[in-house]
């Protein structure tokens, strides 16, 4: 998934970050809200908001970048 579009490289690194932290933690509803409250474009939240949702049902134990 693209992370940010249309930002400079500081903003754009900053934004990846906010993102990054929450797939990370495997928070659907963290992600969903940190995309939506700071404007970052990143193609594909749903498709990864909905992957977190079932990373736990399915066994997910971690999550690794």
């Amino acid at each position: 998934s693209d992370m940010t579009h249309y930002e400079s490289h500081a903003d754009a690194s900053r934004k990846d970050h906010q993102a990054i932290e929450q797939i990370l933690k495997r928070d659907p509803k963290g992600l969903f809200e940190t995309v939506q409250k700071n404007g970052i474009s990143m193609c594909g939240v749903n498709p990864v908001t909905v992957m977190l949702l079932c990373a736990d049902p399915l066994g997910a134990s971690r999550a690794d970048l």
